[in-house]
């Protein structure tokens, strides 16, 4: 649907494409070792570099909170458990023997750097670790893209997310944000200026009923019935493949590997085009946004240009540097 094979094709294919030093990573829920991940033995996913910023529970006793695992790892016992797996596996995962048929991710065995800040997807009351997050991104582990399928729905945003947003974009971070789920406005920070928000429709193009929508949405992407990596508790994980996957985290969460894929097939090109780092990121959205593939009967005010392609965005033009434009601050 999104041409993601084809894309990759143009790389070597999912199983040999040279990532050089593009990195990609998911501030969520965590990680597991799931065999997406190419567990147990070799894996891109730096479990050396991934973190965690979620405050231990209290310890009071007669608690029913699971302690943390630290290093980035999902403890599997909150209310979105084993999610940034699901998503995880959506952008980097590359299983070609996984039951059921061959999974890959949109960006297949990308370097991909895991970071925990909360056990839901409502982070309402995380925005202080999503800012602890992305400046440890950023400033320490100089990854390129950042996915974010999660977001604040209710309340005020703080000064803490526009701030990290800010810092994305002024050191050239493709920031990609989930539109959110099941509430009418899109959520934040992908309702603010300077991310890539993106909506969710169904496997025939029409908009998934479950998207936030309006203005903000720059594009949309597959948020309904996807196959998916998933990990199953208590006792010990089960690791496993299932459909079921809903929700703009996907649509979020295949994005974020295009642009991975696009960072790679044009990086050459990339760095002589774009003076300011800034510019990386504008180029990529305008691109995004204008090589949507537009169904009939679209609704481009509510759900973005179109629908992702990512062999377009691989084969679109560079906007000129003097064309792209830097919104106001977040």
């Amino acid at each position: 649907m999104l041409g993601a094979p084809r894309a990759s094709a143009h790389l070597g294919g999912p199983d040999t494409i040279d990532w050089g030093g593009v990195r990609v990573a998911d501030i969520d829920t965590g990680y597991t070792e799931h065999p997406a991940f190419g567990f147990p033995g070799a894996t891109w996913l730096r479990a050396d570099l991934a973190r965690s910023f979620v405050p231990e529970p209290a310890g009071e006793q007669g608690s029913i909170l699971a302690p943390e695992l630290g290093d980035g790892r999902d403890n599997l016992d909150g209310f979105n458990a084993g999610h940034g797996t699901r998503i995880g596996a959506t952008i980097c995962g590359h299983a070609p023997d996984a039951p059921g048929g061959a999974f890959y991710g949109v960006a297949p065995k990308v370097p991909f750097v895991p970071v925990r800040i909360t056990d839901t997807v409502e982070i309402t009351a995380r925005q202080r670790e999503f800012g602890q997050a992305v400046r440890y991104l950023v400033d320490e582990m100089g990854v390129n893209v950042i996915n974010l399928s999660m977001g604040v729905a209710f309340g005020p945003v703080s000064r803490a997310m526009r701030d990290a947003v800010n810092l994305a974009w002024e050191r050239g971070v493709i920031l990609v944000c989930a539109a959110g789920n099941h509430v009418n406005d899109v959520v934040a920070p992908a309702r603010l200026d300077r991310t890539l928000a993106v909506g969710g429709v169904t496997s025939t193009e029409a908009p998934w009923s479950g998207s936030s929508f309006g203005p903000e949405t720059d594009i949309s992407g597959p948020a309904a019935d996807l196959r998916r990596a998933q990990v199953r508790r208590p006792g010990a994980p089960v690791y496993t493949y299932a459909f079921g996957g809903d929700g703009t985290s996907y649509a979020t969460a295949m994005t974020s590997g295009a642009a991975a894929l696009w960072l790679v097939h044009r990086g050459a090109e990339i760095g002589a085009a774009y003076a300011q780092p800034w510019q990386r990121v504008a180029a990529f959205i305008e691109i995004v946004r204008r090589t949507a593939h537009v169904p009939p009967n679209w609704q481009p005010g509510a759900f973005g240009t179109g629908v992702l392609d990512v062999e377009a965005v691989l084969n679109a033009a560079l906007p000129p540097a003097a064309g792209l434009v830097q919104p106001p601050a977040a």
